[in-house]
């Protein structure tokens, strides 16, 4: 979790760029996935030069604008849990996307997935965007409400001296 913009991250100490970001990254992510909470990291051209620098990782996910502190903590923390509680040694590309896809309806946010896939040969990196939802398409939850009798109201005098 860091900020981001489109070509490059802010740390602490400075601005990283993508490119000096995939160097200090090299081969340390094979059979790993990225997932960046920075806003608009979420690309095409910094998943393909992160992918570039380590052969054989899995996936890269991030928001594709700018993303509030507050959704990102909920949004990641919704994420993992989900994938963790259906397989806790793991999880895979459709799982992934389909909980982005389900979180979109909650949160305002845009996320760029990319996967690797090793049986496509002429092209191993798919990219998509998941969009949110536009307003007024997200489904709204109606949840039955029980009528609670009213509780008696206490009669009250009032004593003249």
């Amino acid at each position: 979790s860091c900020h981001g913009d489109t070509d490059k991250i802010f740390t602490t100490f400075g601005e990283v760029s993508n490119y000096n970001l995939a160097r200090i990254l090299a081969n340390s992510l094979k059979l790993k996935r990225l997932f960046f909470s920075a806003c608009k990291v979420g690309n095409i051209d910094f998943s393909e030069i992160i992918a570039t620098r380590n052969k054989g990782m899995h996936s890269i996910v991030a928001p594709v604008q700018k993303i509030r502190f507050d959704h990102a903590a909920a949004v990641w923390n919704a994420l993992y849990l989900s994938l963790f509680t259906e397989n806790e040694n793991g999880m895979t590309h459709d799982g992934i996307v389909s909980r982005l896809k389900a979180l979109r309806e909650l949160f305002p946010i845009d996320f760029h997935f990319s996967g690797y896939n090793s049986h496509d040969k002429d092209n191993p990196w798919s990219h998509q965007v998941i969009k949110k939802q536009q307003a007024g398409k997200i489904p709204r939850i109606i949840l039955p409400i029980k009528k609670v009798a009213e509780a008696p109201v206490a009669k009250t005098e009032t004593v003249v001296a």
